[in-house]
C-alpha cells in the first residue's frame, strides 16, 4: 500500500469504543445472508438474550431484539426473512394498534396475535393511532392534492417587507461602489435621504414619551444599588417606576413595585392619570406584602412624585429605605425598565382594547400570570411565586 499521501499526518489510535461504533455503523448498512441468520437463530433457540446475541454476532442490540420478537411471534420463517413485504388491511392495523395502546399488550403478543411479521409497521401504526385515532390508519390519497398548482402567492416575509421599504425611491441616486459627496448633496436637495435609505424601525416616535421628571422639586437621595440589581433574598431590593399606555383614545398608567430577587411584581396600581392618588395607593399595597422584620431598599428614578415629602414619610413607616437614579441615567433603573419591556412585548403590542376597563382587567390578569405561572430562566425555571415560597421556607 502506498502511504505517500499520508506522510506528515499524525498517527491516531482507535480505542475499543470507536471500533465498536464503526462496526455498528457498518452492520446497519449490510444485509444479513441466510447463513448468518441461521447462526443467530440457533443462538435464539438456545435461550440467548438480546445483549448476548448482539455481542456474539457483533450486531446492533435493536436488531437482536427485533429478531427475538420475530421468532417468538412468527417462528423461524420470520427471522429468515421469509415473510417478505406484507400488506395489512385497515381492520388489522386498528386492532393491533388498539391492543397495544389501549389494552396494554406487549408488542410481541400483538405480533403473535395478528400475524405481524415486523415490529416497524406496528410501531408506525401505534404512533399514528395515538395522534389521529383509527382514521389515521386509513389509506392515504395518492398524487398531488387538487389545486396545488393554483395556490395563492404566499405572504411576504418580514425581511422582504423591510427590503421593500428601504428600497431607494424613484429618482434617488442608487448606491454603488463609488459615491461622491456631490451625489449626497443632490439627494438631500431633492428631499431624499443619503443613498435613498430610510429607517423604518428606529424612526422618530410622533408621540411624546411619558416622563415624570419635573426638575428637583423636593429632596433627593443617593443611588444605593449603583446598577447592581442582584438581590440575595426577596424583599431586600425593590424597584418602581411609571409607564404609559395608549388605550381606547386615551392613556393609562401603570405603577408597579418589582422585587429584584424573586422577579415578582409585589404591588401595582393602574390609573387614568399618574397623580398623587396612584402613588398614595402604592405604598399601602406594598406595606401589606412586606414580611415582618424586613427593611428593603426601594429604588426609583427622579420623578416628581418620588421627591415629595409625603412619599418619604409613607416609606419610613414600614421601614423602607429610599434610593434614586441619577439625573439623565435611565440605566440606573434598568430593572424596572426591563419589566416594562417584557410586559409591553408580551401583553400590549399589537393588541386593541375597546375600553379602559377592559385594559385594566386584562392587565391585572397578566400580572397575576407573571407572578404565578410565567417561568423564568434566572429563577432556574421557577415562577416568582415558587421562588418566593422556597426562599421564605429556608
Amino acid at each position: 500500500m502506498n502511504c505517500a499521501p499520508f506522510v506528515g499526518l499524525k498517527k491516531f489510535r482507535f480505542d475499543d469504543r470507536k471500533v465498536r461504533f464503526f462496526r455498528m455503523r457498518e452492520d446497519r448498512r449490510r444485509r444479513y445472508d441466510d447463513g448468518f441468520r441461521r447462526e443467530a437463530l440457533e443462538l435464539i433457540k438456545s435461550g440467548a438474550g438480546k445483549d448476548t446475541l448482539a455481542r456474539r454476532l457483533a450486531i446492533p442490540v435493536y436488531t437482536a431484539r427485533n429478531w427475538i420478537r420475530l421468532y417468538r411471534s412468527n417462528g423461524e420463517e420470520a427471522v429468515m426473512g421469509g415473510g417478505g413485504s406484507r400488506r395489512y388491511d385497515w381492520e388489522t392495523k386498528v386492532a393491533a394498534a388498539r391492543d397495544h395502546v389501549e389494552n396494554g399488550l406487549t408488542k410481541a403478543e400483538v405480533m403473535a396475535m395478528h400475524g405481524i411479521a415486523s415490529v416497524a409497521p406496528l410501531e408506525r401504526w401505534c404512533r399514528d393511532y395515538r395522534s389521529g385515532g383509527p382514521e389515521a390508519l386509513g389509506p392515504r390519497p395518492k398524487g398531488r392534492p387538487r389545486g396545488s398548482r393554483s395556490r395563492p402567492k404566499p405572504e411576504p416575509t418580514r425581511e422582504q417587507e423591510l427590503a421593500e421599504r428601504v428600497r431607494p425611491p424613484a429618482g434617488a441616486h442608487a448606491p454603488g461602489p463609488r459615491v461622491r459627496h456631490a451625489h449626497i448633496r443632490q439627494d438631500r436637495a431633492q428631499g431624499h435621504a443619503p443613498y435613498g435609505l430610510r429607517c423604518a424601525i428606529r424612526s422618530r416616535n410622533p408621540w411624546r414619551r411619558y416622563s415624570s421628571y419635573r426638575g428637583e422639586t423636593g429632596d433627593r437621595v443617593h443611588n444605593l444599588p449603583e446598577r447592581d440589581f442582584d438581590a440575595a433574598r426577596p424583599f431586600s431590593r425593590l424597584g418602581t417606576d411609571v409607564t404609559e399606555f395608549k388605550v381606547a383614545g386615551s392613556k393609562a398608567y401603570l405603577a408597579p413595585v418589582y422585587d429584584m430577587a424573586s422577579k415578582e411584581i409585589v404591588a401595582w396600581d393602574v390609573s387614568r392619570s399618574p397623580d398623587l392618588g396612584q402613588q398614595r395607593r402604592l405604598p399601602a399595597m406594598l406595606a401589606e406584602r412586606l414580611p415582618a422584620g424586613t427593611e428593603p431598599i426601594l429604588h426609583s428614578d427622579m420623578g416628581w412624585q418620588y421627591q415629595r415629602q409625603w412619599w418619604r414619610k409613607e416609606l419610613e413607616r414600614p421601614g423602607i429605605r429610599r434610593s434614586m437614579s441619577r439625573k439623565g441615567n435611565c440605566l440606573d433603573n434598568a430593572a424596572a425598565e426591563q419589566v416594562f419591556g417584557h410586559l409591553k412585548d408580551e401583553f400590549y403590542r399589537g393588541r386593541v382594547f375597546d375600553s379602559y376597563e377592559q385594559f385594566k382587567r386584562e392587565l391585572d390578569a397578566y400580572i397575576i400570570h407573571w407572578n404565578t405561572r410565567r417561568r423564568q430562566i434566572r429563577l432556574e425555571g421557577r415562577t416568582p411565586e415558587e421562588f418566593l415560597s422556597m426562599s421564605l421556607a429556608v
